[in-house]
């Protein structure tokens, strides 16, 4: 007995230090259970509102808005975007702490004014307008978290833990059954001792749930920190049920094959120590004694009391049930005027009833281990898992190189910016990404702005860009704006980069400007990979890379570059689990070691020649990036009529079965899977449905 009771220590100590260490202390699976806890409405309830008290703090004005900004609040909160941030903001958190970077355990959701401010459009634009613009949540999980995510340092000793216990346990078990005189005994004391291991957790668990919660004043944070509770430890509690109903089957099978080993008796022999009055008066005083702490606590825990009286219950009626059935199987109908071939029959049932039984035991823990598993066991995931990539479940498991994207040639020239003129897309960026485009082609340049105009940087080489490429009617219409801005006497601003083609007198507006409107986009679409290609006629990468921070994009940008031009390229479900959607490219300056996640674009990417004419004229020969090396492949397909695109030439091209044509004829040519197929004015002609049948998910809709 001695053995079997440090064996049910030993095997607490196992399970616990075992699930510590694989379910908290590791960043991921502690930010999996922590996002999967947003799937409680006491837990969404208290975000929103902490969410909401900030934004009254930042903009006291807000304060008589309050419930139309906690309804906001609480709708955010449900989004797969919004959780997208927050597994993001966890994980951050845990791996700070454990490093001790941090002192306070608290999330900083840099980007939840964005959705925010999106759910505040729908119900009042109004106050969605007063939204601090750099509105970033802030949320405090408390000291008793901070406490808890700062066993990292005995996380390595943890595991050593519950290996060794582990061991011990093993050990322990075995020598109890193998120094016992009576074996069959000693293997029911064993399972027992199991099952008194896993009672012991799981009183202990609720335990300590009622003790938490007890200690909230409000019952909305009482609610939301069981809610957390059991988030974290209901496996916990699911491992030591498993523990406790195996360790009851396997003593009730052992007992079955004993003589009738009655429970009741010992319970009952229990009763009556408790009722009957003790002869002498220290046994008494103690009697009394024990009898006030039992009901003080019945009535000051009665809770959790109560749990534990159910668990006790629990067993002792799993156990009853279990060795009933068990003795059924091997005991047989005996008679008192039994044939002798009916007695010999008997005797072969009882020499095969301990294979009987022990088959019956272990499909009565498989059983038992299937329904516990099956009923309520919290699984460490978010509620923002993983069902689509860019829309489709298809495309999750497949490389960058094998999916193809929707590309726009140009994507910040629309007229929907004010001041663009000859805009070569119907929608801002915003809109293509809402539409479906999936890689942009952005232009980057210097210039000043001058009024609400900008000056193009005309320096050097990019005079004859400017000349060669615009053509005589832009090029004129940019000039007569040129020389007004000169003649002005306006003084020109700072030198930065802007988004322009060519000459940005014609259209322009910062950079980070348009970044920023990707961030959103990714932000409030935690499920979508995008590929941006910049034509860097002058902006160096330190340029590009000071925008993409200033804007915010950057911790969603690509930062592991293939070892090679060929791959191998991350799967699109790789990417977004990493949170890293967006694949940046330059056109010329890409490579700067001090900017490694701004890829050369035509060291991993081939192309088509791009100055067409005419339809006839769309060819699939090499251009930039050489006809081998580079995986990715760039499909450039517009009729060249700069600035004015032609609508009737991109209901031609951009048609079903001519971009769908084309796109096989230069799969077939060039050997590559046409993975960007880059198109002016997208919502003219196919280009989506395009892209889905590539894909092979035309149907799928």
């Amino acid at each position: 007995m001695v053995c079997v009771a440090l064996a049910a220590i030993c095997l607490v100590v196992a399970l616990l230090a075992g699930y510590l260490r694989v379910a908290v202390l590791d960043s991921d699976q502690f930010a999996d259970r922590a996002t999967s806890a947003l799937r409680e409405q006491a837990v969404r309830d208290l975000i929103g509102r902490q969410i909401t008290n900030q934004v009254v703090r930042a903009n006291p004005d807000l304060a008589a808005v309050r419930p139309i900004i906690e309804t906001a609040s609480g709708t955010i909160v449900t989004t797969p975007a919004f959780q997208s941030l927050f597994h993001k903001a966890v994980r951050d958190l845990h791996r700070t702490v454990f490093t001790h970077d941090r002192d306070t355990a608290t999330l900083t959701l840099l980007d939840v004014g964005v959705l925010l401010s999106g759910a505040l459009e729908r119900l009042d634009p109004k106050i969605a307008r007063e939204l601090p613009g750099d509105f970033a949540a802030k949320l405090d999980a408390g000291e008793a978290a901070l406490e808890a995510l700062r066993l990292s340092d005995l996380a390595d000793g943890l595991e050593e833990l519950a290996w060794l216990f582990g061991a011990f346990t093993i050990v322990l078990l075995a020598a109890a059954i193998g120094i016992a005189p009576n074996r069959r005994r000693a293997i029911v004391h064993a399972g027992m001792g199991v099952a008194v291991s896993g009672a012991l957790i799981v009183i202990a668990y609720q335990i300590g749930r009622s003790q938490l919660t007890g200690r909230f004043s409000l019952p909305a944070d009482g609610a939301a920190a069981g809610s957390v509770w059991d988030v974290f430890l209901q496996d916990l509690r699911t491992w030591a049920l498993v523990l406790l109903g195996c360790g009851t089957v396997v003593a009730a099978a052992a007992a079955a094959l004993l003589r009738p080993v009655d429970v009741r008796r010992p319970l009952q022999r229990a009763w009556d120590v408790i009722a009957t009055v003790p002869a002498s008066p220290w046994k008494r005083l103690a009697r009394a004694i024990a009898f006030i702490v039992a009901g003080a606590l019945i009535i000051a825990e009665r809770r959790w009391m109560l749990d534990v009286a159910l668990v006790l219950a629990g067993v002792y009626v799993l156990y009853q049930g279990v060795e009933e059935i068990l003795r059924m199987v091997v005991e047989g109908r005996e008679r008192e005027k039994a044939a002798e071939a009916e007695a010999e029959v008997g005797s072969r049932r009882r020499r095969y009833a301990p294979w009987i039984v022990g088959g019956v035991a272990t499909v009565l823990v498989a059983l038992l281990i299937a329904s516990l598993f099956g009923t309520g066991a919290t699984k460490a995931e978010a509620d923002g898992d993983i069902t689509a990539c860019n829309g489709r479940e298809e495309l999750c498991d497949r490389p960058l190189n094998e999916v193809a994207f929707a590309a726009t040639h140009n994507a910040m020239s629309s007229s929907e910016y004010p001041n663009w003129l000859f805009g070569q897309q119907e929608r801002g960026l915003t809109g293509q990404l809402q539409d479906g485009v999936r890689a942009l082609l952005i232009d980057a340049h210097y210039g000043q702005q001058v009024g609400n105009r900008v000056l193009t940087d005309l320096d050097g080489e990019q005079r004859e860009v400017a000349e060669r490429e615009l053509g005589p009617e832009a090029t004129a219409a940019a000039t007569r704006i040129r020389d007004r801005l000169l003649s002005g006497g306006q003084e020109p601003g700072p030198m930065r980069v802007w988004l322009c083609h060519v000459m940005c007198e014609l259209g322009a507006f910062p950079i980070e400007d348009g970044l920023r409107e990707i961030r959103d986009f990714l932000v409030a679409h935690p499920h979508e990979v995008l590929i941006i290609i910049v034509e860097d006629d002058g902006p160096t990468p330190k340029d590009i890379a000071k925008a993409v921070k200033d804007s915010g994009l950057e911790p969603y940008v690509w930062k592991r570059p293939p070892a090679g031009r060929g791959g191998p390229w991350p799967t699109l479900r790789e990417m977004i689990e990493s949170g890293q959607r967006v694949l940046m490219m330059a056109e010329k300056q890409g490579g700067d070691p001090q900017v490694a996640w701004y890829l050369d674009g035509y060291h991993y990417m081939q192309e088509t020649p791009y100055t067409f004419r005419s339809a006839e004229e769309m060819s699939c020969e090499p251009n930039r990036g050489g006809s081998s090396g580079g995986r990715l492949f760039l499909l450039n397909h517009w009729i060249d009529t700069y600035p004015i695109p032609r609508t009737s030439n991109a209901r031609r091209i951009n048609s079903y079965d001519f971009l769908l044509g084309r796109a096989r004829r230069c799969q077939r040519e060039r050997g590559l899977f046409p993975n960007i197929l880059a198109v002016d004015l997208y919502r003219t002609g196919d280009l989506l449905r395009v892209t889905d049948t590539l894909n092979g998910v035309a149907d799928a809709k």
